[in-house]
């Protein structure tokens, strides 16, 4: 009886740190949303910021 106390407790803390391992490594919904919202619009301004020096380059 006291083994499978053991082999119990054991294989609740593994199961719970790989819980918590894989929640924290994770990304939440809402901050991989933002993340890459932050992306897009990081992009879009650095394609406007080469369509705006093309421009300029051909009235130079």
């Amino acid at each position: 009886m006291e083994k499978w106390i053991v082999i119990g407790g054991i294989w609740t803390m593994t199961v719970l740190c790989l819980t918590f391992f894989v929640r924290g490594a994770s990304p939440a919904h809402s901050r991989a949303v933002s993340m890459a919202r932050a992306r897009n619009a990081r992009l879009a301004a650095e394609a406007e910021g080469r369509a705006k020096d093309a421009g300029a380059a051909e009235h130079a």
